[in-house]
């Protein structure tokens, strides 16, 4: 079990058979825009679920919420996420030039792959660019908590962070999409064909998603996971 689950007090009947159980290899990294936010009660509670069944879980977001916003329960997960803002330049630019000097090819590989998609809005291409930074930023974090596999909570920025982070790290990563891929979608197609597995929020979304990569036998590895009331 986590620090960050000890410290939230779920620590109920589920969570002791938990810790009799062999511990799943790990840990596993969640990527969010920001986190922990009131909205999106879902993805904590997701995580604290994980951890109940074994699972190590290493939270890290581009974002840190105002904390006089957040619900008492989770207050203490600010201080048990990696964060990229607010920034340290200092580390920001230390993280990024470790990566190309130490690993060069990926990370000019992953850096070209990302901001060169075939029928990609410059303004995409753009915010894309932006991610590249954040992860390659996370990336040196999850790589020093030995992170196993990385799974990111919507399919733009934050899948953006995790698949940039997965080909520097060469882990595995997932993500679960959420509706907003009818509006905003940022190399969704090769994200989709990267991932280990997508978790799609309905029938709808997952037909969806098979349809973006016409020819690609994905639908195998997109599963339907509903969102249910928290």
């Amino acid at each position: 079990m986590s620090v960050c689950a000890i410290r939230s007090g779920n620590t109920d009947m589920s969570d002791q058979r938990a810790q009799s159980k062999p511990r799943h290899p790990g840990p596993i990294a969640y990527v969010l825009q920001s986190f922990p936010l009131l909205t999106e009660t879902f993805v904590y509670r997701e995580v604290w679920a994980l951890e109940r069944r074994g699972l190590q879980v290493a939270t890290f977001a581009a974002w840190k919420p105002d904390k006089e916003a957040l619900s008492q329960e989770v207050k203490h997960l600010l201080d048990c996420t990696t964060y990229v803002f607010p920034i340290s330049w200092t580390r920001f630019i230390r993280a990024h030039l470790s990566s190309l000097i130490k690993h060069p090819r990926k990370y000019l590989g992953t850096l070209i792959f990302v901001v060169t998609p075939k029928g990609e809005s410059l303004s995409n291409r753009r915010r894309t660019l932006f991610h590249f930074g954040e992860a390659v930023y996370l990336a040196e974090e999850m790589r020093v908590q030995h992170i196993q596999h990385i799974h990111a909570h919507f399919c733009i920025n934050a899948a953006t962070i995790a698949l940039v982070a997965s080909r520097l790290l060469d882990i595995s990563f997932s993500f679960t999409a959420h509706n907003v891929l009818f509006t905003d979608r940022v190399i969704l197609k090769e994200k989709i064909r990267a991932a280990s597995f997508v978790a799609a929020i309905s029938h709808f979304t997952r037909e969806s998603l098979v349809r973006l990569v016409p020819g690609d036998a994905v639908g195998h590895k997109i599963h339907i996971v509903h969102c249910g009331i928290t």
